[in-house]
């Protein structure tokens, strides 16, 4: 970086990309998807791949891995600072 600058750029060199272009190296072959570029679409992309548990419907995974209301009622805890 100190050569030669990068920039963000939404559609080609954000965090969805970048890491799957790390997972292209690691793992020849993983097509890209519309969802790669469209990140809000990635967890379907990943669970119709199996990266994601397919033992249970998209949506139930989607919500076990939301940390929204533990966030807030961390965010509302007199130990905030400690945890």
């Amino acid at each position: 970086l100190s050569k030669q600058a990068q920039f963000y750029n939404t559609v080609t060199a954000n965090c969805t990309t970048v890491i799957f272009d790390m997972i292209r190296a690691i793992t020849p072959g993983v097509p890209l998807d519309y969802r790669v570029i469209l990140s809000g679409y990635l967890p379907g992309y990943l669970y119709d791949l199996g990266a994601i548990d397919r033992s249970r419907p998209l949506d139930a995974e989607i919500e076990a891995a939301s940390i929204n209301q533990r966030a807030m009622d961390a965010d509302k805890a007199e130990d905030f600072t400690a945890r």
